[in-house]
């Protein structure tokens, strides 16, 4: 059975002077030409098309999400530090105050702080993101929403903010 070349394509002649696994026009040995040869082919056929494009797209649709992502987490860690700290060195809880500024129960709880000595942060539900995520956390629905350490009052509750901040309330 006559030997062709995968490489050069000789046709090996039975009367050829060298061993029966080289060829004589080449020298090239047939085992390694016909691995070499299906190696191109391989690598022909499995050529992807060039999609830079697309990878550039998923690498700006990434950095997006990131951007995105890593402010709602600072946001988030930063609310947790809050909760769990006292507001003062007396030890009192922190209260934050989610309310508006047309509400006038709201002002009636800053008034009651401003009163009795109690440290609290306002955050307006309509105009801040994290009083907005706040009040929404803490049971949305109205404002006032007053959050004392872990405890939630919604409304203005005269009593049971002085049942919750007894301790911290200053004595007149």
């Amino acid at each position: 059975m006559p030997q062709i070349c995968p490489k050069c394509q000789h046709l090996r002649q039975p009367e050829a002077d060298c061993p029966d696994w080289q060829c004589p026009a080449c020298g090239v040995a047939y085992s390694k030409a016909g691995d070499a040869r299906a190696a191109l082919v391989t690598t022909r056929r499995t050529a992807r098309k060039d999609n830079s494009g697309s990878a550039w797209k998923w690498g700006l649709a990434g950095v997006l999400m990131l951007g995105l992502a890593l402010p709602m987490y600072s946001l988030r860690h930063k609310q947790q530090q809050q909760s769990q700290q006292p507001a003062s060195a007396n030890g009192q809880p922190l209260v934050v105050l989610y309310g508006t500024t047309w509400c006038g129960y709201c002002a009636a709880a800053r008034d009651f702080f401003k009163a009795n000595g109690i440290a609290y942060t306002e955050l307006d539900v309509e105009n801040s993101t994290a009083g907005y995520e706040g009040h929404k956390k803490a049971g949305g629905g109205g404002v006032p929403i007053i959050q004392i350490g872990e405890t939630i009052i919604k409304g203005y509750d005269e009593a049971g903010l002085r049942n919750v901040l007894a301790p911290w309330l200053r004595q007149s």
